[in-house]
């Protein structure tokens, strides 16, 4: 991993504020798969599946739960799936090896995706909201992924009850799937 440039918050993660001024290699680990410049911070993901973050803080976008800036490049939780990340000013998105996308940071118009406004400073799933569940099932946790999909859906219910009716239908109302029987993949 090489950084360059700006460090006045330890964007760069090489674990100082001083501003470089030609590519210096972060670090010794050769395993990086992408890094990702934010605003005035840094997301990057190792080959083994591990996030890290480095660089201001103001938003609770580095994902540590803190508001403190970091000057060196700190895992994020102990997930070891993630696949890759993108950086906007001030919030990162991130997709895992099971298409399951994640978010945090600021979220002040509601870019994070959540159905409200509050950031958040450690990773949560967006969760697609399930419209017409039985009221049978008494309010679930229930999530659907990878959004968008490719060639598989993953619906997860959590708490008590069982999904026995799927029926998807695309934004114009037309239904494209309509499925019945107990199944978590469709």
């Amino acid at each position: 991993l090489w950084g360059w440039g700006l460090n006045s918050d330890g964007r760069l993660g090489n674990g100082s504020n001083t501003n470089i001024l030609l590519p210096t290699q972060i670090g010794t680990a050769t395993n990086w798969i992408s890094a990702i410049a934010g605003y005035s911070y840094t997301v990057a993901v190792k080959s083994n599946g591990a996030i890290f973050t480095a660089g201001s803080n103001g938003f609770n976008q580095l994902g540590d739960g803190s508001w403190t800036d970091q000057n060196t490049l700190m895992q994020i939780g102990n997930d070891l799936t993630w696949k890759t990340a993108a950086a906007s000013e001030s919030q990162i998105v991130a997709l895992q090896e099971d298409g399951s996308l994640w978010s945090w940071g600021d979220n002040s118009y509601g870019q994070l995706g959540y159905g409200d406004n509050d950031a958040e400073g450690t990773p949560g799933m967006v969760i697609c909201a399930a419209l017409g569940l039985d009221d049978q099932i008494m309010a679930p946790a229930f999530a659907i992924y990878p959004n968008p999909v490719a060639t598989e859906l993953n619906l997860q219910l959590s708490g008590a009850g069982a999904i026995d009716h799927v029926v998807i239908a695309d934004l114009s109302g037309k239904i494209i799937l309509d499925k019945k029987g107990n199944t978590e993949k469709v």
